[in-house]
């Protein structure tokens, strides 16, 4: 299985490459090609723990600057969340 962190890698160094490439090229558009494909599979492969799940949907819900910013909360533990969503809470 072909590890997160690698994937990420392998996205940087054809970006770098694609950057080199003539605009509009076959070339520079084979690259593009290979870099989405490879940020599906990123995307495929990242799972919500069941436990965050609620408290990430409850989150954006009562901020929805996290969701025009486009963040993955799902990096953050249950316990840094829970904080976070206290601490709105009380703002409200």
């Amino acid at each position: 299985m072909i590890n997160l962190n690698d994937i990420k890698k392998e996205i940087k160094q054809l970006h770098k490459l694609k950057l080199q490439c003539k605009a509009g090229s076959d070339e520079r558009i084979a690259l593009h090609r290979k870099i989405k494909a490879l940020q599906g599979q990123l995307e495929a492969q990242k799972v919500v723990d069941p436990k965050k799940a609620p408290l990430i949907l409850e989150l954006k819900k009562l901020d929805p600057l996290f969701e025009k910013l486009g963040m993955d909360l799902s990096i953050y533990t249950v316990e840094q969340l829970e904080k976070h969503l206290n601490n709105i809470r009380r703002k409200v």
